[in-house]
């Protein structure tokens, strides 16, 4: 009744664990599920949220009316099952949360089937989830997903913790596994060090590689597009200053049309300034500038180059001589840009960071050369140039669709005038001259950063480095570690295979090492339930074989010394049940002597009382024989006074006496002592008597 009781508490326990654990599973899910729906933005849940969670609730509702019931096996099967079906649909789903979800469905599984299944079966099942385990982590490497979520510090951490857990939880259950889980668990432990260090060491080094390797291929890149949007700008330069060369002539002439102090002259020059703002459009001033064989030099040139607009010729003051459409001024020796290009008469060229064109609704930059004669600057040609041109060559088709290149005009802002993201400043500023990852445009990028350059021998030189335009190439990580990514998929595989392999051989190395020693625990049972007769087969000669031979021994020993323990104690019972009878019978001996000493006591005359003992003793002491010899007075005869047999009494009728000192009874008077003669045909002393048989 006992040993029921012992088998029947495990599966009670259990019961009561299952259904601990299915009400704790119901009610966390169900919290959780209320939550997200109710109070998680979609964009913070993925898609599978709103009816995974109310599924597994629902299976760990249904689980825990089957443990109350007492089937509390099919209702942890059904909610593992549920578990297992919500982890495989979440990497089916959902790029870039495998990992963390197959070690969380590993831990979950592990333990709850350890809780509340037989040993046996939550070890199948644990092994069952560790292989499940493969088909998560290969669903997360070559499924697509549907949706995809960003790989954070956090989901690392989680990963990692969730692993640590696992192992913990192996290695506090480790004394529990059989010997031959234990060998299992060593061959794969080993397997996943072993490969997983060297997967991670070749993984760190290829991706340091790669990214070394697309980093100076990105780098190449911006430095080459940054000499060619110089070059660019250098070109354009060269066409105004190769105009600029045939308008010297004109310029000159122009300048030197002034008559007056130059304070006089810049009072012409003003008034024309205000005659040419609030006159008419078709004014005699306007069209004078307009209509000019410079104008029209000017108009072929933008012919041949459509992407310069706005282009005119004033002279060394800044009054227009010519322009291929209407200006808004006529003057322009106080704005910044003639100054630059003037430089005081020494001369510059002058080219602007982006500004708006509100004609042509575009960014252009303003171009201005000056026209020398004689080292002195007779006039300024000036241009706007659309951006639209350096972005054409920016994206060419040998980028196009592979990298994102920006040209950066300023601290915080493109040249298509969209700002740069303040948090993104410091990692552009970085990379640098270089490459580097960092956060570009919100997403992880591999980021190469060069100065925009010229020609060392351009004019155009200082103008273009004060600009001070970088070229940004960007490649979106993920692409540009794409090889890395399969040699990663690649390698994992091959870990996972490798790893499974370890499992089998482990599997068929545990049994090959653990029967041997299960064997001799089956024998050391049964040898302690009494089998002595059993003996353990040597298979090896190795250590396992030589405690074969010990147990063999031990058995042997333990045989010999059983069989000495039975023959002792045999001999033991004997002696005990020889002094039990000698004791009973000196028992009853003194109950005789006892019961004779009661009768004798009474009875005071001799002839009446010797009789009486003779008879007595004998009857008690079963003797055939009893006397009573008294010693007579001379000390010389014991003669009989009474007896029991017939001998006896012919004896006592002829008055038998016996000398004292010979024969048993003379012996014994003489002596005072008793005696008995335990053979009585060899006894010397013994006297033979006729009357006696």
């Amino acid at each position: 009744m006992t040993m029921e009781k012992k088998r029947e508490k495990p599966s009670h326990i259990q019961q009561i664990a299952a259904q601990r654990v299915t009400m704790t599973t119901f009610l966390l899910m169900l919290a959780l599920t209320t939550f997200t729906i109710f109070f998680v933005p979609n964009g913070d849940k993925t898609p599978l949220d709103n009816y995974m969670m109310p599924l597994v609730a629902l299976s760990a509702g249904f689980s825990y009316i089957l443990a109350r019931r007492g089937r509390h096996i099919p209702g942890i099967y059904i909610l593992l099952g549920c578990i297992a079906l919500v982890s495989l649909a979440y990497p089916l789903a959902i790029k870039n949360i495998g990992w963390q979800t197959a070690f969380g469905m590993l831990l979950i599984t592990t333990g709850v089937a350890t809780n509340t299944l037989p040993q046996r079966t939550s070890g199948r099942i644990s092994v069952a989830a560790f292989l499940f385990t493969f088909v998560i982590i290969l669903i997360e490497i070559f499924a697509p997903g549907m949706d995809e979520v960003p790989i954070t510090t956090s989901s690392i951490i989680v990963t990692v913790v969730l692993g640590v857990i696992y192992l913990g939880f192996i290695f506090y259950r480790f004394s529990q596994f059989e010997l031959r889980t234990k060998l299992i668990i060593f061959f794969v432990a080993i397997s996943i060090f072993s490969v997983g260090s060297v997967a991670a060491v070749t993984n760190i080094l290829t991706r340091d590689e790669i990214t070394q390797q697309v980093g100076r291929n990105q780098q190449t890149l911006a430095d080459r597009l940054a000499f060619e949007t110089g070059t660019e700008l250098e070109s354009q330069i060269e066409n105004l200053q190769a105009v600029a060369s045939q308008l010297e002539t004109s310029a000159e002439d122009a300048s030197n049309s002034y008559t007056g102090t130059e304070d006089e002259i810049l009072i012409r020059i003003l008034a024309l300034d205000q005659e040419w703002r609030t006159g008419p459009d078709q004014g005699a001033l306007i069209l004078k500038v307009l209509n000019n064989a410079i104008a029209d030099d000017l108009r072929e040139f933008q012919r041949r180059f459509p992407n310069h607009t706005d282009i005119f010729l004033t002279d060394r003051y800044g009054a227009n001589i010519a322009a291929t459409d209407q200006i808004p001024d006529y003057y322009h020796g106080g704005e910044d840009w003639w100054r630059t290009a003037y430089n005081q008469g020494r001369g510059r060229v002058y080219i602007s960071q982006p500004e708006f064109n509100q004609t042509s609704q575009s960014f252009g930059i303003l171009m201005a050369v000056p026209i020398i004669s004689n080292g002195n600057v007779v006039g300024v040609l000036r241009t706007t140039y659309s951006v639209s041109t350096i972005l054409e060559n920016l994206q060419t088709s040998e980028t196009s669709g592979v990298f994102d290149i920006d040209l950066r005009i300023s601290f915080n802002s493109y040249i298509n005038g969209d700002a740069i993201d303040p948090e993104e400043i410091p990692g552009l500023n970085s990379v640098s001259g270089k490459y580097g990852e960092i956060i570009y445009k919100g997403e992880p990028s591999l980021v190469s950063q060069y100065r925009v350059f010229s020609s060392a021998d351009s004019l155009a030189q200082n103008s273009v480095s004060l600009l001070n335009w970088n070229i940004i190439v960007k490649q979106d990580l993920d692409d540009a570690l794409q090889p890395v990514q399969q040699q990663t998929r690649t390698i994992t595989v091959l870990a996972m295979v490798i790893m499974l392999l370890a499992g089998l051989g482990g599997y068929a190395a545990s049994i090959r090492l653990a029967e041997p020693i299960i064997t001799l625990t089956g024998i050391a049972g049964k040898i302690a339930e009494g089998d002595l007769s059993i003996q353990a087969r040597v298979q090896s000669q190795d250590e396992i074989g030589e405690l074969a031979n010990s147990f063999n021994r031990m058995t042997g020993q333990l045989r010999d010394t059983l069989s000495g323990l039975e023959r002792r104690v045999a001999e033991r019972t004997a002696d005990l049940d020889t002094a039990r009878l000698i004791s009973e019978r000196r028992a009853q001996e003194l109950q005789s002597i006892s019961e004779i000493s009661r009768t004798i006591s009474t009875e005071q005359r001799l002839d009446i009382l010797l009789p009486l003992v003779t008879r007595l003793v004998s009857e008690r002491f079963d003797y055939y024989h009893a006397g009573i010899f008294f010693v007579d007075d001379s000390r010389q005869f014991a003669t009989l006074q009474a007896a029991n047999s017939d001998g006896g009494r012919q004896m006592l009728a002829r008055g038998h006496r016996l000398d004292i000192g010979k024969g048993l009874v003379g012996t014994v008077a003489q002596s005072g002592k008793p005696r008995i003669a335990l053979d009585v045909g060899s006894d010397a002393i013994f006297f033979d008597n006729p009357d006696l048989p």
